[in-house]
């Protein structure tokens, strides 16, 4: 799932998130040479979260089931037959039918 960082509350937890990565501006970090002058800009950072962000998408439990389990069983949709995160205690959605037609729901949710 792509995110838009140009909208700043996906810019801060991406930022915060790359951040977290590469231990606050450390070896490696894309952003190390703009973290680290004093004429930093958000504006200079944008380009470089949003490449980092498109490189290392988030992953919701879905894609951890399915890089997992690839044969799993699916629906039209792509979501897994009878099984929900919910009921395996993996997601905090509270909204889920526990029947299964919110299911999609839950295995779309960002794995934090």
């Amino acid at each position: 799932m792509k995110i838009d960082c140009n909208i700043t509350k996906n810019y801060m937890k991406e930022q915060q998130r790359m951040c977290d990565f590469y231990k606050d501006c450390y070896e490696g970090c894309p952003a190390s040479y703009i973290c680290n002058s004093e004429k930093r800009r958000d504006e200079d950072m944008i380009p470089i979260v949003q490449t980092w962000s498109d490189l290392n998408p988030q992953r919701t439990y879905l894609d951890d089931l399915l890089e997992k389990y690839p044969n799993a069983a699916t629906d039209s949709d792509g979501i897994p037959y009878e099984i929900c995160p919910h009921t395996l205690g993996l997601s905090e959605f509270d909204e889920c039918d526990i029947d299964g037609s919110n299911c999609s729901k839950c295995w779309n949710q960002l794995i934090q």
